[in-house]
């Protein structure tokens, strides 16, 4: 067998033109999207899965990471991303009145999400292209000329003069020639169950507070847990929880449970539990990781069919173990494993953690977002807001593309704006940046900030601290 093959060329049929192509249509995407298309722009959005919302949804990460506000309750995120929430709870897909500091999560309806996210994006005018896997780029010097696109039995390209790379792998940038950093911090395959009592589950956290880690994922309190649930009707119990949980440690001492399954599968005693009362008893359960290098197709593919299996055997713990989940039963796997760092681009500016900790004033900032600062005990939400510089979005290496994914930025300490929230921010910043450029006949790698800050704005952006 050869180590490779030799493809012929071939004539490919451009199946669309457009301002603004974006790649991957995750949170990320969406916002980068419709952000582009509310400034003009003629967009054209791309996702493999044949839905979008990404990890929101076909990845059942279906529980938002409540970085709206700062930690005295300073609300910081404005326009796209609000709008957003605001209508998912119009629409009974999340709970209201998430925006407060002592809510570390907002639990939502992953088909409410999918159905908000299409409303928005139709009604911005962006065309879509789902079930479309990306090929490869076409190149004309330093820019992009088009994707090459297979769908179906289908290849075609879709020429853009601007590229927003959502993808989440930076797909777009590294097949152009951007330089970057590989970083694999794992993965989970999550899973759903139906048919919980989250009163009877809080009630025996309450009556045994030994059993829970207050200080773990996004730090809140027992009491702030507890008056989630009672008061606004929000349960998050903190990933890497449940190794704290009494039942838990009993089982692993026995044996009966165990933090390994197959080859690939650790931390199964992780039990991160998300949940609101408009999921009417429906539980995603994140309690697995998978490391290893994520572009290993054949390896992928087993984590896959792993977690799979393992969620059964997951869901007849916590159905004979936990309290609550007596009449439980296992809903869903997740329709694809969860990535939660891949690659980190080698952009224009490097911005560092405390910088963006301490709320460091960028001249070409373009959003606002609050994550955990964890530099000192006890950690929480920061104090002030983080500054997202469009420096970060940029290479030099590719003059017509831009990072729309929170994942990929150039940071110092990769993966730390990769919350969903964002992911709304930042996907917006690239968007408005793509059309921007796309509107004056410049790359994007060189547009006038000034210009992308007055579009952010008019689109309700806030972006002084």
């Amino acid at each position: 067998m050869t180590d490779t093959l030799t493809l012929p060329q071939r004539d490919v049929p451009v199946l669309l033109d457009c301002d603004v192509l974006v790649v991957g249509a995750g949170t990320s995407g969406f916002a980068a999207a419709v952000s582009a298309a509310r400034a003009g722009a003629n967009t054209v959005l791309v996702e493999r899965n044949h839905f979008p919302g990404g990890v929101s949804t076909a990845g059942l990460m279906c529980s938002i990471g409540n970085y709206f506000v700062t930690r005295d309750g300073t609300k910081v995120v404005t326009g796209l991303p609000v709008e957003f929430m605001d209508r998912l709870v119009a629409e009974g897909g999340t709970m209201p009145e998430y925006d407060r500091p002592t809510q570390p999560q907002v639990p939502n309806d992953p088909e409410v999400v999918k159905r908000v996210m299409i409303s928005m994006l139709r009604e911005a005018g962006v065309r879509t292209l789902y079930g479309t896997v990306l090929c490869d780029v076409i190149m004309e010097g330093e820019a992009i000329q088009a994707g090459l696109f297979h769908a179906r039995d289908q290849l075609f390209a879709v020429t853009a003069r601007q590229f927003v790379d959502a993808s989440g792998d930076l797909s777009i940038l590294r097949r152009a020639g951007a330089q970057y950093d590989e970083c694999d911090d794992g993965s989970s395959l999550l899973n759903r169950m139906a048919n919980v009592d989250l009163n009877k589950t809080v009630d025996w956290l309450e009556a045994n507070p030994d059993s829970y880690l207050p200080q773990c994922d996004v730090p809140t309190s027992l009491a702030d847990t507890i008056r989630n649930w009672r008061e606004f009707g929000v349960f998050h119990l903190p990933h890497g929880g449940g190794t704290s949980l009494r039942v838990v440690g009993e089982a692993l001492d026995s044996g009966e449970y165990t933090e390994r399954f197959g080859d690939h599968a650790q931390n199964l005693a992780c039990f991160g539990l998300f949940s609101a009362k408009c999921n009417r008893g429906t539980v995603v359960i994140n309690s697995n990781w998978f490391y290893g290098d994520s572009y290993d197709v054949l390896a992928e593919s087993q984590r896959e069919e792993e977690g799979r299996l393992l969620a059964k055997m997951q869901a007849e713990f916590l159905i004979s173990h936990f309290p609550g989940f007596e009449n439980a039963y296992l809903l869903e796997t997740a329709s694809e494993i969860g990535h939660r760092i891949s690659r980190t681009l080698i952009g224009k500016q490097r911005l560092s953690a405390d910088d963006f900790e301490d709320g460091k004033h960028f001249a070409d900032n373009v959003g606002l977002v609050t994550e955990v600062d964890r530099r000192t005990e006890p950690f929480g939400l920061l104090r002030q807001a983080g500054q997202i510089p469009l420096s970060i979005l940029q290479c030099d290496e590719v003059s017509n593309a831009i990072l729309g994914s929170a994942k990929n930025p150039c940071v110092e300490r990769p993966g730390m704006l990769r919350g969903q929230v964002s992911c709304l921010v930042v996907g917006r910043a690239a968007g408005v940046a793509a059309a921007v450029a796309a509107k004056t006949a410049v790359p994007v790698n060189a547009v006038d900030v000034t210009l992308v800050q007055a579009e952010l704005r008019r689109q309700g952006t806030q972006l002084d601290a």
